[in-house]
């Protein structure tokens, strides 16, 4: 009988587990990606008019955005804070806008929008939707501002330039088709030149 009263408590008892063995070189490649995640950067600079300012693409707040400083330093100050990232930004010769190109999502059919340096203002020029919009320069009086967009055609970018104005109407300048620039950004081959109004340069 006390053997089996032995026996059943030996059942009941779950023994103690082993030790977890730990890989070094899995927790060594965990540490480094953990780093890498945290590895911020700062790029895409572009100076104010009366050049005592800078607005920057930086992923400081997780998402890249716009920021800007002064040129004598300090703690950057954050103009955008938006759920989609921000791929480019170009401040005007006015000073008083700044262009930026957001990607919806991370990915494709990225918009061109207008903000004020103190983030308030923030408007969309393109129309949104299923079209690729890339943002372009500032015409030399900031009235105009160029873009590259398929809104056209699917398979083509045309050059546009666009007033600030709300509902305005976009003058078309030179198709170029898509296909066709992929060869030569990847040979460095030099772009056609196309002018556009006000006196302004884009590039297809």
């Amino acid at each position: 009988m006390l053997r089996w009263m032995l026996a059943l408590l030996c059942l009941c008892c779950p023994t103690a587990a082993p030790l977890a063995q730990t890989d070094p070189q899995a927790d060594a490649t965990r540490a480094l990606v953990t780093a890498m995640a945290k590895v911020g950067y700062a790029t895409a600079p572009t100076f104010s008019p009366d050049g005592r300012q800078v607005a920057f693409l930086t992923n400081l707040s997780g998402s890249p955005q716009v920021w800007r400083i002064p040129v004598t330093g300090g703690y950057p100050q954050m103009v955008t804070s938006l759920d989609d990232p921000v791929q480019a930004v170009a401040w005007s010769p006015t000073g008083d806008w700044l262009a930026i190109q957001v990607a919806p999502g991370g990915g494709l059919n990225s918009q061109v929008y207008i903000v004020r340096p103190d983030g308030t203002g923030l408007r969309r020029l393109t129309e949104g939707g299923k079209s690729n919009n890339w943002l372009g320069d500032w015409t030399a009086d900031g009235r105009f501002l160029a873009i590259s967009s398929n809104r056209g055609s699917p398979d083509a970018m045309d050059s546009y330039t666009s007033p600030l104005q709300a509902n305005s109407v976009w003058s078309r300048g030179t198709k170029a088709s898509a296909r066709s620039r992929i060869p030569q950004l990847m040979a460095g081959s030099p772009w056609s030149r196309a002018s556009c109004p006000a006196g302004a340069t884009t590039f297809t």
